[in-house]
């Protein structure tokens, strides 16, 4: 079971070739962790994870208030 503080990363070291949204209530955790400690995330997942969030952002599918 997913303890409500945890974030989950859907497509790991982004071995699935697509872009992954999450609620905004998860964006939040990864980012939380990202400024924790970014390491908990490869070099390639924090790069898919800015590479989503900047193409979600575009067609105003993710506010870029929380992109930024």
């Amino acid at each position: 079971s997913i303890q409500s503080n945890e974030w989950i990363l859907a497509n790991p070291d982004l071995l699935g070739f697509f872009r992954t949204n999450y609620d905004g209530e998860n964006w939040r955790k990864i980012i939380q962790q990202l400024k924790t400690d970014h390491k908990k995330f490869s070099v390639v997942e924090r790069a898919g994870l800015i590479d989503d969030a900047l193409n979600l952002a575009r067609p105003n599918i993710l506010p870029a208030s929380l992109v930024l």
